[in-house]
């Protein structure tokens, strides 16, 4: 098993050098793992005698479900030197910067050479996994140094790998964790199941961090005026282009609404192929003096889109016609029926509100006409249904807290 893993990553490490080729962003990719892994000894010394706690993300959403407890960590302990890695580009590149952690890198593949040398570089005192990231070199090797492994926000369904009988060893290491905290009642039974006693039922972190910005809304000149006289506004966030045939549907539909489309990359040449695809007159944020001659705004600065969504009636979130569905949790926050694209399996908010009624799945441009008539429904009842979700899970920071205070911070 361990044999025909490190086999996979070094087909991984090859397929990307031999991708970088010809691919410029996979190239700038190995060029700065290249380079983080040779800085991880001058980190170790810029840390000094401060205990390190290493925290791993696969990308930006599970960022976001790993903050809370990074939070917690600096509030207990002022001295902690915070380091976080990212597998993704999309989430290092928007979080490369985030006051939340004194540095932040690239993780390098998980070869067992590889492994060894951070582990060994950067002597962590904590060592903190997200979701479903397991590097299994990495964790192996954290073990042996005994450092504790704590995974948060864990979700697992009966199809995963890790819980096949081929999946033993990896099981083994997961036995060694100190704590595994999932999202619900399901996963722990399926870890519990396999023998896995070291799991608690957490819930999901990124309900604190969202009830946190949700006090600190920004609000944007020249969008007030969606705000008045009972306008309808619809927003769509982190749109692919693969999103616009039932966004247009909507847009062609409802032509006295407010649209406002927030493309999932801003750089130029993406706004530039999202806009071409579109068949509406639009506004294009960085250029807008605020008139409003356009039912349609295409937003293509970074950073606005949770505010935005303060802004709207109604909210399709894009990604559900790619890899997956983004953010969902978000504009749930403000109170607003949902709708987004088929590949939305895996997360807990994202079944919960459509068993609900909160969100319409969408696979067909029809579905986006059920979707506008959601406007119509009772829009109390909704509001109470995503706060008890809200409530149900935003004890899940005190349950972490309650066992880092009695485990961890002892």
């Amino acid at each position: 098993m361990w044999w025909l893993y490190n086999q996979a990553m070094y087909l991984l490490s090859f397929g990307l050098a031999v991708k970088g080729w010809w691919h410029r962003e996979t190239r700038e990719w190995n060029t700065t793992r290249k380079h983080h892994l040779k800085q991880l000894s001058t980190l170790r010394k810029e840390a000094g005698g401060r205990p390190l706690v290493w925290m791993h993300c696969a990308s930006l959403g599970e960022f976001e479900q790993g903050l809370p407890v990074l939070k917690m960590i600096r509030k207990q302990d002022e001295n902690v030197y915070i380091l976080v890695s990212f597998f993704s580009p999309s989430g290092f590149q928007q979080r490369k910067n985030t006051d939340h952690a004194d540095v932040v890198i690239y993780l390098p593949v998980d070869t067992q050479t590889n492994a060894q040398l951070v582990v060994a570089h950067l002597s962590p005192r904590l060592f903190i996994g997200v979701k479903y990231e397991f590097w299994w070199n990495y964790l192996r090797s954290l073990i042996r140094s005994k450092v504790p492994v704590v995974y948060l926000s864990v979700k697992m369904r009966e199809n995963q790998y890790l819980l096949k009988p081929w999946s033993q060893e990896f099981r083994k290491c997961l036995a060694q964790f100190s704590m595994i905290f999932t999202q619900d009642e399901t996963t722990s039974q399926l870890l519990r199941q396999a023998g896995l006693t070291n799991t608690t039922v957490a819930g999901d972190t990124r309900v604190s961090s969202v009830l946190e910005r949700l006090k600190k809304v920004r609000s944007f000149q020249h969008l007030e005026y969606l705000q008045s006289k009972d306008r309808i506004t619809v927003v769509y966030g982190s749109v692919y282009v693969s999103d616009l045939p039932f966004i247009q549907h909507l847009m062609e539909l409802k032509k006295d609404w407010f649209h406002i489309v927030v493309p999932h990359k801003i750089d130029k040449a993406s706004v530039a192929q999202m806009t071409a695809a579109l068949s509406h007159q639009y506004h294009l944020w960085s250029q807008w003096q605020g008139e409003w001659k356009h039912q349609v705004l295409v937003v293509d600065t970074l950073g606005m889109l949770f505010d935005l969504y303060a802004y709207a009636s109604l909210v399709y979130i894009g990604g559900g016609f790619e890899r997956s569905v983004h953010n969902t949790l978000e504009p749930a926050a403000f109170g607003l029926p949902l709708a987004f694209g088929p590949k939305n399996k895996g997360f807990v908010e994202t079944a919960w509100f459509l068993q609900n009624g909160i969100a319409t799945e969408i696979h067909e441009e029809n579905d986006m006409t059920t979707f506008a008539a959601s406007i119509n429904g009772d829009q109390k009842e909704l509001k109470l249904a995503i706060e008890s979700y809200f409530n149900d899970h935003s004890q899940a920071m005190m349950r972490i807290e309650d066992w880092f205070l009695k485990f961890y911070f002892k």
